[in-house]
């Protein structure tokens, strides 16, 4: 059995979206109904500047090599996979299919979807069947582009907005008139013959069981794999050039900005890079504006000479709608911009430290000890506070070191590659150079997830935390870059075993349950926690692995009578109720005169 460190990783929450390039933000991998956790691989060591720059092309596999996928993810899968019913096939592979979300509306196309799956799915898990069953729908396919590319210009084919806006940016720069329409007619009404269609369609199908076998495991072509390879994880590089995009008219706009030159609204048409040619993001799926936003931002930042570093945007302005060219230089891009968020929070006692965790990135550990060593009266303080509230999750090698701080080397999970057997890994934390034994308040909510579950429900099976907040997501299983048969394209992501914590306590399905609870005011939608949602493992859990005398009772170094000079009065709130304070701090009484 694979040794945890070098392996596996875990997911960072993302909210569902459709296929054309509108992301919510990383992980926006699958077109599931319900939101999905987008699995990441600490066994791949992420260059994002090697990464492809997105083609705009549909990803293509022959019959072989998606039957080879399905073969290596049937065999590794950690459980039996729950029934997949066909209509629901079929809705996904319309899907992947088709990024823009207008192909499957035409009736040929619509009505071949359901017979093409029905056949598809016992021929893909047969390596010895033919593929044949995909033609009907590729001849589809390509009957309607050959349509479709002569009326490109109809609002009828697009939307009166795509064709105002189309004549808006040609008026304004007709030098990309012939540029942006060879880019239309490539990604949005793309001309293959049938042999070609077929593979799209295969390479589509494979998506679509590969995650319905699985919620968080994804098969990605090597232009859409920034979520397979976790390259939002595992990178020390600038911000990328947004972090959360929208449809647009004719590119994407700007949902959350990453950087001051952008703003909320903006709508980015193309973007192009010293070293890369320019490239339209309309018809684009999420996975490949990921990948451009990456990508840009690290080729900016690598290259000393501004010159040489320049990354170039086509945007249309929120604030004007006129549209104007951004160009940013190697100093725009901001190498030191800190993930670990720190604060302090007033008390009766001195100053609380603060940690705000968005997502349990690969450095996290070496930030903390930086931290740490900057601020030597955080080793003195009544107690700390982990903010794990909205992190999804990362990587488990990173977590495994923040848990050596207070762990040492103790059993930090327990791990197993299969339900049905009793095989069962123990994994220590890595004995830290210093540590920082402290009392800890964990505060966590519905959103809290994967590798954060694990580092909030080590810390609380020990007595090192007081957990506080909800019931965390419960999401308990693992994902790595699992190898495929020679020759096939892309990354596979999948799910190969499932955790528990040290107490044996299975996180799947279960999540984290709190020592006190508060219902923080959610920031962004409810995503539907693990246990509602379909095509995801089972419970699991095991044996209690702490060792003898582990048991502590928490409590504050120094006692604690008041908190206040909280960012909000929510967090006061919380931390009292952790505390056992009363809901308000009475007031100061005055000094007579």
């Amino acid at each position: 059995m694979a040794t945890l460190g070098g392996v596996l990783a875990l997911g960072i929450l993302a909210v569902a979206a459709s296929r054309s390039c509108d992301a919510t933000g990383p992980g926006t991998a699958a077109p599931l109904s319900a939101p999905v956790l987008a699995d990441t691989s600490a066994a791949i060591t992420v260059i994002a500047n090697n990464a492809h720059w997105p083609s705009g092309e549909l990803p293509r596999l022959t019959c072989a090599q998606a039957q080879g996928v399905m073969a290596v993810v049937r065999a590794r899968l950690p459980y039996k996979p729950q029934p997949i019913a066909m209509a629901e096939f079929a809705d996904e592979l319309g899907t992947w299919v088709d990024p823009t979300g207008a192909w499957v509306q035409d009736s040929g196309v619509q009505t071949s979807l359901l017979p093409t799956a029905r056949l598809l799915y016992p021929a893909l898990l047969d390596l010895k069947a033919s593929c044949t069953h995909a033609l009907p729908l590729a001849q589809s396919l390509k009957d309607y582009m050959a349509e479709a590319r002569s009326k490109s210009d109809s609002p009828e084919m697009t939307s009166p907005e795509f064709v105002a806006r189309k004549s808006q940016l040609l008026s304004e720069f007709p030098d990309e008139k012939e540029l942006l329409s060879a880019h239309l007619d490539r990604v949005l009404f793309p001309v293959h013959d049938t042999k070609a269609w077929e593979e799209i369609v295969l390479a589509a199908a494979l998506r679509a069981l590969v995650r319905l076998h699985d919620a968080h495991s994804e098969w990605a072509p090597a232009d859409e794999d920034t979520d397979a390879t976790g390259q939002r994880l595992f990178r020390s590089g600038p911000a990328p050039l947004w972090e959360e995009i929208a449809q647009g008219a004719l590119g994407v706009t700007v949902v959350k900005t990453a950087r001051a030159e952008l703003a909320p609204g903006d709508e980015i048409v193309w973007v192009q890079t010293t070293r890369k040619p320019r490239l339209y993001l309309v018809g684009l799926s999420p996975e490949q504006c990921e990948q451009v936003a990456l990508t840009a931002s690290d080729e900016g930042a690598e290259v000393e000479s501004s010159n040489a570093g320049t990354v170039t945007l086509r945007v249309r302005r929120a604030a004007s709608s006129h549209y104007e060219t951004l160009q940013l230089h190697d100093d725009a891009f901001d190498t030191t911009k800190p993930r670990l968020q720190t604060a302090h929070v007033q008390s009766s006692a001195g100053l609380i430290p603060m940690l705000r965790i968005e997502e349990m990135y690969d450095e996290l550990s070496d930030d903390m000890h930086t931290w740490l060593r900057a601020t030597p009266d955080a080793r003195e303080a009544p107690l700390a506070i982990l903010d794990l509230r909205g992190n999804g999750g990362g990587a488990v090698e990173p977590t495994l070191e923040v848990l050596g701080l207070w762990l040492g080397n103790r059993p930090a999970l327990a791990w197993t590659a299969s339900t049905k057997g009793s095989d069962v890994e123990v994994e220590g934390a890595p004995s830290a150079d210093e540590r920082w034994d402290i009392p800890v308040i964990a505060l966590v909510d519905a959103q809290t997830a994967s590798a954060a579950e694990m580092l909030a429900g080590a810390l609380q099976a020990y007595g090192y935390a007081r957990v506080v907040g909800e019931r965390s997501f419960g999401k308990g299983c693992m994902q790595e870059a699992v190898e495929m048969p020679s020759g096939t394209p892309g990354t596979l992501s999948l799910t190969t075993a499932l955790y528990a914590l040290p107490n044996g306590h299975g996180v799947q399905r279960a999540g984290i349950a709190p020592d006190a609870l508060y219902t923080f005011l959610p920031t962004t939608p409810r995503a539907l926690r693990e246990e509602q949602r379909p095509h995801v493992a089972p419970r699991w859990s095991t044996r209690d692995a702490r060792p003898s005398g582990y048991a502590r009772a928490w409590a504050p170094r120094t006692p604690i009578h008041s908190i206040m000079g909280c960012a909000d009065e929510a967090l006061c709130a919380a931390l009292r109720l952790a505390l056992k304070l009363p809901s308000t701090t009475p007031p100061k009484t005055k000094t007579p005169r």
